[in-house]
Formats: C-alpha cells, structure tokens, sequence
C-alpha cells in the first residue's frame, strides 16, 4: 500500500515508497503524516512556527524511541503541542483527504520549478540531499 486516493473519486492520488529505515511504515501512512505535518503548519505555522518544529521534533523522538508506528506517533506528537486547534487540525485533514488538492499542487509546484530532492540511507541513517534542476 503506496498511495493515498482523495475521497472525491476524483482518482487523484499520491503516493511514497516505504520508508526504508523502517519496516512498518507504508507509503500511504508516509503520505497521511505529510498531510499531518501540512496541516500543522497551516493551522499554526504562519503564527507560530516554533509549534509545528515541536512537532515534528515531537514525531521524530517518538519513532526513533519509542518504535510506534506513524499513526500513534503523529497522535502523540498532536497531543505533546497542545496549543495546536485540534478541531481546525482535524477539519484540515478531512479536506486535505477529501481533495488532495494541496499536496498536489505542492508536487506540481516543485516539478515545475525542477526542485528534486534524493535522499542516500546508509547503516539506517538518512541524509536528505535537494537538487535544483
């Protein structure tokens, strides 16, 4: 399971390849936590941009540590940053599900500036790479 589908039967879809430091993330549960992680920031980012570090530092100690899986990890992270609107967070979510619409015009967005990014696993550390076409 790679890919996430918008819930408008639109056939939009957008997908990841597993995570390759792990063994129990999918690529759909690494497309639902950049949904997670897009509606931090919309819904604090701008305002307070210290909130939505705290959270991915939040998710990140808790799959390094704690060895949960993404979904109780983004939960934990949410409930960790509790100043974050968790009723404008959730209604983020279901529209971002519901349509695709900002991920996509994200990916658009970085394939029309040629942006890439690679990324090179050794010994299970990750090191992140951008490339400007």
């Amino acid at each position: 399971e790679i890919c996430v589908y918008a819930a408008d039967n639109s056939g939009t879809g957008v997908c990841a390849l597993p995570d390759a430091t792990t063994t129990d993330a999918t690529g759909s549960q690494i497309v639902k936590e950049n949904i997670n992680q897009m509606c931090v920031w919309s819904v604090v980012g701008a305002k307070e941009p210290d909130l939505w570090w705290h959270y991915l530092i939040e998710f990140r100690l808790c799959r390094n540590k704690k060895n949960k899986s993404m979904r109780d990890c983004g939960q934990s992270a949410l409930d960790v940053v509790s100043r974050i609107d968790k009723t404008a967070f959730a209604n983020c979510v279901e529209n971002e599900t519901r349509t695709l619409s900002n991920m996509k015009s994200n990916l658009d967005r970085m394939a029309n500036e040629q942006v890439f990014t690679a990324s090179l696993t050794v010994n299970s550390i990750r090191q992140d790479f951008s490339l400007n076409g």
